[in-house]
C-alpha cells in the first residue's frame, strides 16, 4: 500500500517578527545604555544606604546625588567628588580661600555636619590650640568644660576603599538584568507585531509520513 503524502506548512513568520523586534531593541543602544546606567546607579544608591546606618547622615546625602545618563555611545553613572575620594583615595585640600579642613572628632556626634551647619553664627564655637600646636574648633559643654568638636588640618590623604562601592559583579549583574528586561519586553507575547494576516514563509512536503488505517 502506498503512503499518503502529507504537506506540512511551517509558519516561521512569528519567530521572524520576534527576531526583528529583538534586533530593533538591541540596535537602540541609547535605550540600553540608559537602562544599564540607571540600574547600576540604583545599585550604588542601595549600597550607600547600607553604609548610612553605620556611617551617619553624610552617606545618606551621597546616595541622593548619584545620577545616571546614557546615549548611543555609552552609559554613565556620576557620584560626588567626596564620595569618589572615599572610593579612589587621594588628597583633599582646603578651597574657597579656607586655610584648613574641619574633621569632626569621633565623640562629637557631628559626623557629616559642617561647622557652618552646627554653628552658623559662630556664637557657640571658637578656635582653640593645644600646647603641641594642633588647632581645633571647640565649644563649651553643659558642664562648661572645653569640648573639642573638629580638628583643623591643612589636608587629608587616604588610600582607596573599594568597599564603598558595589562589586563589579553586582554592577554587571544589575546592568545585564536591565538589558535583558528590555529585550524580553520586545518579544513578549502580545507585544507589537506586524499587522495583517501572517502568511507561511516556508512549506515542506513529507512523503510517507503516514499510512491510512485499514
Amino acid at each position: 500500500m502506498n503512503a499518503t503524502p502529507l504537506h506540512i506548512a511551517i509558519d516561521d513568520s512569528v519567530a521572524l517578527a520576534m527576531l526583528q523586534h529583538l534586533r530593533g531593541a538591541a540596535a537602540a543602544t541609547a535605550g540600553l545604555h540608559r537602562a544599564a546606567a540607571r540600574a547600576i546607579a540604583n545599585t550604588v544608591k542601595r549600597h550607600v544606604v547600607t553604609r548610612k546606618a553605620s556611617g551617619g547622615r553624610w552617606w545618606g546625602l551621597q546616595s541622593e546625588i548619584v545620577t545616571s545618563e546614557g546615549d548611543a555611545v555609552s552609559g554613565r553613572v556620576s557620584i560626588s567628588r567626596p564620595y569618589a575620594w572615599h572610593w579612589r583615595g587621594g588628597t583633599i585640600r582646603p578651597k574657597d580661600g579656607k586655610r584648613a579642613l574641619a574633621i569632626p572628632m569621633r565623640r562629637s556626634g557631628l559626623k557629616g555636619i559642617w561647622p557652618s551647619e552646627f554653628d552658623p553664627a559662630r556664637s557657640k564655637t571658637f578656635v582653640w590650640r593645644s600646647k603641641s600646636g594642633k588647632a581645633y574648633i571647640a565649644g563649651q559643654g553643659p558642664d562648661q568644660k572645653l569640648r573639642l568638636l573638629y580638628r583643623l588640618v591643612p589636608s587629608v590623604t587616604k588610600g582607596p576603599d573599594p568597599s564603598v562601592m558595589p562589586s563589579t559583579s553586582e554592577a554587571t549583574a544589575a546592568a545585564n538584568a536591565a538589558i535583558h528586561t528590555i529585550l524580553k519586553r520586545a518579544i513578549r507575547p502580545g507585544g507589537p507585531r506586524p499587522p495583517g494576516a501572517i502568511r507561511p514563509s516556508r512549506s515542506h512536503s513529507i512523503q510517507g509520513g503516514a499510512r491510512p488505517h485499514d
